[in-house]
């Protein structure tokens, strides 16, 4: 209920459309399976299509959001880097201030994960997607205080990654390819 200046209820009127878009933001809100397989284009040959999940990727979707912590072992070349592009965005798109971390064994490999998630967020329905503040291939910062960051793991110094950042969401890429990740 909305109270007006002379402290009598007001109404609002709300166009169908704008309903119909709120109750597709809340939907996807509470489904990112849903948010995923219906708005997140990824490149193929000759054109962009949706991104179709498979059943374990779902899986993993869902025990993300239940236990906020992964790691997990798994062979090459079966989509989990797409998969945490997509998960990014949808975080993104309706979490304020998610600072997320993206590490890998060099520089040009995290960009390229940086850059498709840019690509990710391009090509979202304007009305969910959130708008850029400021971008470049290593890192960029959302209108919604949302913000992803690359760092490569210097094999001197593995420590210093992120050291003064507060990362709410640290994904690394190749870990078994860096260099005294251990340490």
């Amino acid at each position: 209920k909305i109270m007006s200046k002379d402290n009598k209820p007001s109404v609002i009127q709300i166009s169908p459309e704008a309903l119909k878009l709120a109750r597709a933001r809340l939907r996807y809100k509470e489904d990112p399976i849903a948010f995923i397989e219906e708005n997140i284009m990824i490149p193929t040959v000759g054109e962009d299509q949706l991104l179709k999940l498979y059943e374990p990727q779902k899986r993993i979707i869902k025990s993300f959001f239940q236990h906020h912590e992964l790691i997990l072992l798994k062979s090459r070349q079966i989509g989990m880097s797409t998969l945490s592009q997509a998960i990014i965005v949808y975080l993104f798109c309706f979490y304020e201030n998610c600072i997320v971390g993206i590490v890998s064994r060099d520089g040009s490999e995290s960009s390229d994960f940086s850059r498709k998630v840019q690509d990710m967020i391009d090509k979202l329905p304007e009305w969910v997607r959130p708008k850029f503040k400021s971008r470049n291939t290593q890192y960029f910062i959302l209108d919604n205080g949302s913000q992803l960051h690359t760092a490569a793991v210097s094999p001197a110094n593995p420590g210093s990654v992120f050291r003064s950042k507060s990362i709410n969401l640290l994904i690394i890429d190749e870990a078994a390819h860096i260099r005294n990740i251990d340490q």
